[in-house]
Order: C-alpha cells, then structure tokens, then sequence
C-alpha cells in the first residue's frame, strides 16, 4: 500500500504533510557538508551552523527563488525529511509525493526538482502549482462561479494567482520574500550603521520588530561587529528604521498583485475584489501587512489562518481527494 505525503520544498523552509496523519514536519531547506562529502547535517542541526562553520564545512541552499540549484543536496534533504516522517525504510514501501512548485516553473526546473525527488528513492512523484494548494487551504468555498485571489509570501517566492477549481486563471510568481527583507536589513545596518550582522540575526531582527505601521516605535538591542575596526559592538535598532525596506519589497509584490487583478477578465475580476485577496507564506504575517495592502489594492485583504501552513495543508486536501488529487497532480 502506497504512503502518500505532500511537501512544500521552499528556499527556506519544507514542510511535509503524511496522508492520515496530518502536518509532520516543518525545518529549515538547509544542509550542511564537509568538504570530503563525509559528514552532511539537515534542516534544524544546519541552519545552527550559519555563521559558525569551519574552512572544512559548507551551508548549502539547495532552493534559491523557488528553484533547486543543488540537485545533490535537495535529493539528500528530501531523503533526510523523508525518513523522519516514515518509520520504516520508505525503501520498502511504495511511496507517492507530491510536490508543491512556484506558479509557471519553467520545465527544466521542474525536472530538476524531479530528480532531486527520484535521487532520493522516490519513484512516483506529482508536482502542483503552490497557488491551486494554498487556494484549497485557506479554507474557503471555491468552484467555478467563485475563483479565489490568493498570494503567497515564501522566503524566496511570492506566488500570485486567481484560481477557480479548474485551475489558475491567471497568476505569476515573483523572486521576492522574506530572505530579501534579511538580506535588506544586513545591507541597511552595513551602510547606514557601519554594523556588520549575519543572516540568523536580521532573521531575528525581521521576526521581532519588522511592522509597515510607519510610526511603530517597537526597538531592539542587537549586536554585531563594526566595520571600521572588527569590534564587537551594539545599537537599538527600532522599527521605523526598517519600514522603508519593507515597504519597498512588499511594495514590489503588491505591484505584482495589481498586474494579475489588472490582467483578470471583467466577472472575474469583480468576483475577486467583492471576496478580496487571501495572503498566506510566513512573510505575510508581517505586522501591518494586511492594512498595508488595503490601503493599495482597495479590496478586502485576509491574513490565511496559520499562513505558514497553508499551501502544504491545501496539498494535504488534495491527497485525501482522489477527484482534486486526479484533476491537478502533474499539471503543466
């Protein structure tokens, strides 16, 4: 009998979704080797690396903008998650997956991402455009007469897309997320502070005090090393000295999200700003956002309940649904 799991392979974190048992992993998309090849570390044991790593040991992004770019190394983190979630050597069973991709993944990439999952033992693979899975799970009524508006904000990959039941109406995806604002932050603190601060602390940085509420007052002391002298130094950052930075990326994906409202056809259009736009992806839940987008788009604007689960929970509906599973896996 054949054991089905969804996964959301993103550019920072997979989660993975096991067919009767509900979501069963969520770490980061991170891997760590030695240069010999020898010794590799995964998900959690490789983001607490960063920063700290030796001349004998690499941090390997395998997912960079929704795309595999390390075919190696995400077929041996798809094994690594894999193994987690199936007790037994998946070897022995019959495995099928599902995988979550970036709306319009050219075909090599999606073979890409195809190999990676074959390298890692898995003979029978589906892959689903991300907006139809985050449309089923932001747990609202779809068919035909009522397409769904939906944006998910990855850390690599925003995906924008009008979707109805038979699929994406219209939609495009987007090379910017919550890993541009860290890299923003590292970039903003460098120049403007003469601080220099490494990925895990603007990360710390963005999930604490990151708000488009362009008066939010909210501080921080953060330490880091100056770049004059190599010192160790500290300063209160506070968040209206990381609004600009946000509000130009998100402002980037709300252009986005006028293109696709702009490009959808007339009574699709109108049912789309009566039911407003649904947002999911953990760079939605940015403090502020949904009010910020508002104010732009001038239609309703939902935050997805526990938006950074939405997608893989969608591709969760999809396999206990032969209909939808038989209607959308594999389409291209």
């Amino acid at each position: 009998m054949s054991v089905l799991v969804a996964m959301d392979l993103g550019t920072s974190c997979t989660s993975v979704y096991k067919q009767g048992f509900g979501l069963v992993l969520r770490e980061p998309t991170i891997a760590a080797a030695s240069k010999s090849g020898g010794e590799w570390y995964y998900g959690q044991d490789a983001k607490r690396l960063i920063g700290k790593t030796t001349e004998s040991l690499s941090i390997i992004f395998s997912v960079c903008e929704g795309t595999v770019v390390d075919v190696e190394a995400a077929s041996k983190l798809i094994r690594h998650f894999l193994s987690k979630v199936i007790k037994k050597s998946f070897f022995k069973q019959s495995v099928t997956l599902l995988l979550t991709v970036p709306c319009g993944l050219l075909p090599e990439e999606r073979a890409y991402l195809e190999e990676a999952a074959f390298r890692a033992g898995i003979r029978e693979v589906y892959l689903i455009e991300a907006p139809i899975a985050s449309a089923l799970g932001a747990g609202e009524h779809i068919d035909k007469d009522a397409p769904l508006f939906v944006a998910d904000i990855g850390g690599g990959v925003t995906d924008i897309a009008a979707v109805s039941l038979e699929g994406i109406i219209s939609g495009c995806s987007l090379n910017v997320g919550g890993g541009n604002i860290d890299t923003g932050i590292i970039d903003y603190l460098k120049e403007e502070h003469g601080l220099k601060v490494g990925l895990l602390s603007a990360e710390k940085i963005k999930v604490q005090i990151a708000s488009l509420y362009p008066n939010d007052n909210t501080s921080m002391m953060i330490n880091g090393r100056s770049v004059e002298t190599g010192s160790p130094e500290s300063m209160l950052l506070s968040s209206k000295n990381i609004n600009p930075i946000l509000e130009y990326f998100y402002g980037k994906i709300l252009d986005a999200m006028e293109a696709v409202l702009n490009s959808l056809p007339p009574e699709v259009c109108a049912e789309v700003s009566e039911r407003g736009a649904y947002l999911c992806g953990g760079a939605s839940s940015v403090l502020g956002f949904d009010k910020f987008a508002y104010k732009r788009l001038q239609i309703p604007v939902k935050i997805c309940d526990e938006p950074s689960y939405t997608t893989i929970l969608g591709a969760g509906r999809i396999l206990a649904d032969r209909k939808l599973f038989e209607k959308y896996a594999g389409l291209r």
